[in-house]
């Protein structure tokens, strides 16, 4: 964190959040928000609080997500969540819009069959958020079905019904 590689005297559980966000980030875009040519100028570029958004290096991300690891990997520790369990409801409320609830079932699921698992939750998570947008549609909230059916589009680039609504 921040705080650590500046050899502040505050340290806190806000730098197990900043790991945690380090962590969500590299889950997200398969590359690290911090990077350099050595130590010296990772720890630089951590005290300098400057990364690329997560949903720029990976679209599929999107700004939900994106905002959650952007919370997480805040520079100043108060700016991060208060508490490591308002990251964890905030992340389980972002995988329940998908359709995605139980994420120990999820991972068993996955390792039994990763190949099949991994058609099934494409297909469902589309299913979810294309029904979202549409009820958000009835609901005249556009800027939240257009958040919808574009991560829809992001997993099914063709998806025809998405399409047709738009």
């Amino acid at each position: 964190s921040p705080e650590q590689a500046m050899n502040s005297d505050n340290v806190d559980f806000r730098s197990d959040i900043f790991s945690v966000g380090t962590l969500l980030y590299q889950l997200s875009t398969s590359d690290l928000p911090f990077k350099g040519k050595n130590p010296h100028e990772v720890l630089r570029r951590i005290s300098d609080g400057r990364f690329a958004e997560p949903e720029v290096v990976n679209p599929l991300v999107g700004s939900k997500l994106g905002r959650i690891i952007r919370k997480a990997l805040a520079h100043d520790p108060g700016d991060r969540y208060l508490l490591v369990h308002h990251l964890e409801e905030e992340l389980l409320a972002f995988l329940a819009e998908a359709d995605v609830r139980d994420p120990r079932t999820e991972l068993t699921a996955y390792f039994a069959d990763p190949d099949v698992y991994t058609v099934a939750l494409q297909k469902r998570v589309a299913t979810a958020l294309t029904a979202r947008g549409k009820a958000a549609l009835q609901f005249r909230q556009m800027p939240q079905a257009l958040q919808y059916f574009d991560r829809v589009l992001c997993i099914e680039p063709h998806n025809t019904q998405v399409l047709a609504l738009l």
